[in-house]
Protein backbone atom coordinates (compact mmCIF):
# COMPACT_ATOMS: atom_id res chain seq x y z
CA UNK A 1 0.00 0.00 0.00
CA UNK A 2 1.29 3.41 -0.78
CA UNK A 3 2.01 6.23 1.42
CA UNK A 4 -0.43 8.70 2.31
CA UNK A 5 1.31 11.85 0.40
CA UNK A 6 -0.46 15.25 1.30
CA UNK A 7 1.50 19.13 0.81
CA UNK A 8 3.30 17.65 -2.16
CA UNK A 9 5.39 20.32 -3.49
CA UNK A 10 5.17 20.48 -7.24
CA UNK A 11 7.84 21.57 -9.85
CA UNK A 12 7.41 25.02 -10.51
CA UNK A 13 10.83 25.20 -12.91
CA UNK A 14 8.68 26.12 -15.67
CA UNK A 15 7.62 29.64 -16.65
CA UNK A 16 3.77 28.13 -17.38
CA UNK A 17 1.39 29.00 -14.64
CA UNK A 18 1.72 25.81 -12.23
CA UNK A 19 -1.12 23.64 -12.47
CA UNK A 20 -1.26 20.18 -11.30
CA UNK A 21 -3.90 17.73 -12.92
CA UNK A 22 -4.30 14.17 -10.77
CA UNK A 23 -6.08 10.98 -12.82
CA UNK A 24 -7.29 9.03 -10.53
CA UNK A 25 -5.82 5.32 -11.06
CA UNK A 26 -8.03 3.11 -8.83
CA UNK A 27 -11.34 4.65 -8.83
CA UNK A 28 -13.77 4.56 -12.65
CA UNK A 29 -15.23 7.76 -12.46
CA UNK A 30 -18.13 6.95 -15.11
CA UNK A 31 -20.02 9.70 -17.46
CA UNK A 32 -23.39 8.41 -15.84
CA UNK A 33 -21.84 9.33 -12.17
CA UNK A 34 -20.91 13.04 -13.24
CA UNK A 35 -24.52 13.27 -15.19
CA UNK A 36 -25.66 12.86 -11.64
CA UNK A 37 -23.89 15.70 -9.93
CA UNK A 38 -25.12 19.04 -12.52
CA UNK A 39 -25.29 21.32 -9.36
CA UNK A 40 -21.41 21.39 -9.41
CA UNK A 41 -21.00 21.95 -13.31
CA UNK A 42 -20.18 25.60 -13.85
CA UNK A 43 -18.38 25.95 -17.42
CA UNK A 44 -18.43 24.49 -20.39
CA UNK A 45 -15.28 24.74 -22.84
CA UNK A 46 -14.88 23.70 -26.43
CA UNK A 47 -11.49 24.05 -28.43
CA UNK A 48 -9.98 22.20 -31.84
CA UNK A 49 -6.44 21.23 -32.18
CA UNK A 50 -5.26 21.18 -35.36
CA UNK A 51 -1.48 18.39 -35.54
CA UNK A 52 0.30 19.63 -38.00
CA UNK A 53 4.30 19.69 -39.10
CA UNK A 54 3.89 23.30 -38.42
CA UNK A 55 3.00 22.55 -35.06
CA UNK A 56 0.05 22.05 -32.46
CA UNK A 57 -2.70 25.40 -33.38
CA UNK A 58 -5.66 25.56 -31.17
CA UNK A 59 -8.58 26.86 -32.47
CA UNK A 60 -10.64 28.99 -29.60
CA UNK A 61 -13.24 32.00 -30.45
CA UNK A 62 -12.24 32.62 -33.76
CA UNK A 63 -8.57 32.76 -33.29
CA UNK A 64 -5.62 30.21 -33.90
CA UNK A 65 -2.82 30.05 -31.95
CA UNK A 66 -0.01 27.95 -31.96
CA UNK A 67 0.91 26.35 -28.90
CA UNK A 68 3.87 24.83 -27.26
CA UNK A 69 3.57 21.51 -24.62
CA UNK A 70 6.04 22.03 -21.88
CA UNK A 71 6.10 17.93 -20.78
CA UNK A 72 6.84 17.07 -16.66
CA UNK A 73 7.67 13.58 -16.06
CA UNK A 74 4.61 12.35 -14.01
CA UNK A 75 4.79 10.72 -10.86
CA UNK A 76 2.27 9.18 -8.54
CA UNK A 77 0.61 9.94 -5.18
CA UNK A 78 -2.13 8.91 -2.59
CA UNK A 79 -4.47 10.75 -0.79
CA UNK A 80 -6.62 9.33 1.75
CA UNK A 81 -5.90 6.07 -0.31
CA UNK A 82 -6.69 6.92 -3.19
CA UNK A 83 -3.95 6.49 -5.77
CA UNK A 84 -2.89 9.24 -8.51
CA UNK A 85 -1.29 10.20 -11.68
CA UNK A 86 0.18 13.66 -10.76
CA UNK A 87 0.93 15.50 -14.12
CA UNK A 88 2.19 18.77 -14.32
CA UNK A 89 2.81 19.14 -18.25
CA UNK A 90 0.95 22.19 -19.82
CA UNK A 91 -0.02 23.98 -23.11
CA UNK A 92 0.90 27.68 -23.38
CA UNK A 93 0.57 30.03 -26.25
CA UNK A 94 3.92 30.28 -28.03
CA UNK A 95 2.34 32.72 -30.66
CA UNK A 96 -0.71 33.62 -32.41
CA UNK A 97 -1.10 32.15 -35.74
CA UNK A 98 -2.77 32.92 -39.19
CA UNK A 99 -3.00 30.26 -41.55
CA UNK A 100 -4.70 26.63 -40.99
CA UNK A 101 -2.44 24.25 -42.67
CA UNK A 102 -3.07 22.62 -45.39
CA UNK A 103 -2.19 19.11 -43.92
CA UNK A 104 -3.49 18.14 -40.68
CA UNK A 105 -5.31 16.52 -38.33
CA UNK A 106 -8.48 17.72 -35.96
CA UNK A 107 -9.04 16.90 -32.53
CA UNK A 108 -12.10 18.56 -30.61
CA UNK A 109 -12.04 18.62 -27.15
CA UNK A 110 -15.18 19.83 -24.99
CA UNK A 111 -14.22 20.06 -20.90
CA UNK A 112 -16.98 20.17 -18.40
CA UNK A 113 -15.60 22.27 -15.51
CA UNK A 114 -17.26 21.26 -11.86
CA UNK A 115 -16.26 23.02 -8.69
CA UNK A 116 -17.82 22.84 -4.76
CA UNK A 117 -18.11 26.34 -4.69
CA UNK A 118 -17.29 29.31 -6.26
CA UNK A 119 -13.26 30.23 -5.51
CA UNK A 120 -12.82 26.31 -4.78
CA UNK A 121 -9.21 25.10 -5.01
CA UNK A 122 -10.05 22.08 -7.35
CA UNK A 123 -12.01 21.26 -10.34
CA UNK A 124 -13.19 18.31 -11.56
CA UNK A 125 -12.22 17.80 -15.59
CA UNK A 126 -14.44 16.08 -17.97
CA UNK A 127 -12.83 16.23 -21.21
CA UNK A 128 -13.77 14.37 -24.10
CA UNK A 129 -11.66 14.17 -27.69
CA UNK A 130 -13.20 13.49 -30.81
CA UNK A 131 -10.28 12.89 -33.49
CA UNK A 132 -11.39 13.19 -36.89
CA UNK A 133 -14.80 11.90 -36.51
CA UNK A 134 -14.19 8.98 -34.19
CA UNK A 135 -17.80 8.41 -33.26
CA UNK A 136 -17.12 6.86 -30.03
CA UNK A 137 -15.30 9.01 -27.92
CA UNK A 138 -14.32 7.88 -24.53
CA UNK A 139 -14.08 10.74 -21.50
CA UNK A 140 -10.72 11.24 -19.40
CA UNK A 141 -11.61 12.23 -16.34
CA UNK A 142 -9.49 14.37 -13.64
CA UNK A 143 -8.92 17.03 -10.94
CA UNK A 144 -7.33 20.01 -11.58
CA UNK A 145 -5.59 22.86 -8.93
CA UNK A 146 -3.69 26.00 -9.36
CA UNK A 147 -1.54 25.43 -6.39
CA UNK A 148 1.47 24.62 -6.08
CA UNK A 149 1.40 22.04 -3.46
CA UNK A 150 -1.33 19.21 -2.66
CA UNK A 151 -2.19 21.08 0.62
CA UNK A 152 -5.21 19.77 3.33
CA UNK A 153 -7.73 21.90 1.41
CA UNK A 154 -7.34 20.44 -1.92
CA UNK A 155 -7.49 17.05 -0.84
CA UNK A 156 -10.51 17.50 0.95
CA UNK A 157 -11.87 18.49 -1.92
CA UNK A 158 -10.85 16.01 -4.06
CA UNK A 159 -11.99 13.51 -1.35
CA UNK A 160 -15.76 15.40 -1.22
CA UNK A 161 -15.82 15.26 -4.83
CA UNK A 162 -14.86 11.09 -5.27
CA UNK A 163 -17.29 10.60 -2.06
CA UNK A 164 -20.42 12.63 -4.04
CA UNK A 165 -19.53 10.42 -7.22
CA UNK A 166 -19.68 7.28 -5.25
CA UNK A 167 -22.87 8.08 -3.33
CA UNK A 168 -24.23 9.29 -7.19
CA UNK A 169 -23.36 6.34 -8.69
CA UNK A 170 -25.46 3.51 -6.49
Amino acid sequence: MKQHQANIKLNTNNSAVAKIKLYPTNVNITQESVDKIPQYKYKEDNIMLLFSTEGIIQVRNDRLDRIKVIDVPTRECCLNNYDFMCDESSYIIDCEWFQIPKYHIVEKVKKNYYRLRPGALVELVVETRIVDGNNDPQPTTYFKTQNTTISLGVEEDIITFLAALKSNST
